[in-house]
């Protein structure tokens, strides 16, 4: 089900630039379009947007934005240090080529996550909230700023129709980890063989 929704909405599966990935989520998978995929979707075929450009703001950066035209002055703070995401910005250019900008902090996308996301049972965020922060919160910012849109183009109303109530988990598959026992098994055995 997932690789035709790919299909039909035209996102590839992982690759180099991921427009979307499967994700096993409890006991079946579901497609998560990512922020790349959601510029795909709006530019491509009955585009509803001629462009669509998302970026994230980190402390330090010097951002200026003017809503009206679409001007976007960012300055980047090059450090050698790990940066926190603060925002994110999009500017956007309709299909006559006028342009417009909107932002979204940090405190914003957290209060989407914490109304529409899921704990687990140990009430910890999933694995992707976790380990891949940043690009969870380009994949929200990217919902928050589209949905205006989702009802001039079928394929974005089911990438934004993804259920936010689920728990996304990034766990190998049982078959995975039964194949790493029985490498485990013969990796002994020859240790074993190698011994006497």
């Amino acid at each position: 089900m997932c690789i035709n929704r790919a299909l039909q909405m035209g996102l590839q599966i992982g690759g180099q630039v991921p427009q979307a990935y499967i994700v096993p989520m409890q006991e079946t998978a579901e497609l998560i379009p990512t922020a790349a995929g959601y510029r795909f979707i709006v530019t491509s075929e009955q585009a509803v947007l001629q462009d669509y450009i998302q970026k994230p703001v980190y402390d330090g950066d010097s951002v200026k934005i003017d809503a009206m035209t679409g001007e976007v002055k960012h300055e980047i703070d090059i450090t050698d240090k790990k940066r926190k995401l603060v925002g994110i910005y999009a500017v956007f250019t309709e299909l006559d080529g006028t342009k417009h900008a909107d932002y979204i902090s940090l405190g914003d996308i957290i209060e989407i996550r914490d109304k529409w996301s899921r704990k687990n049972k140990e009430g910890q965020w999933s694995k992707a909230w976790r380990n891949a922060e940043t690009a969870m919160c380009m994949q929200k910012a990217a919902k928050h700023f589209l949905k205006p849109y989702a009802a001039q183009k079928e394929g974005l109303s089911m990438a934004l129709a993804v259920s936010e109530d689920k728990e996304v988990t990034f766990e190998q598959p049982d078959y995975i980890e039964a194949e790493k026992v029985e490498e485990k098994k013969a990796e002994v055995k020859k240790n074993e063989k190698e011994l006497f």
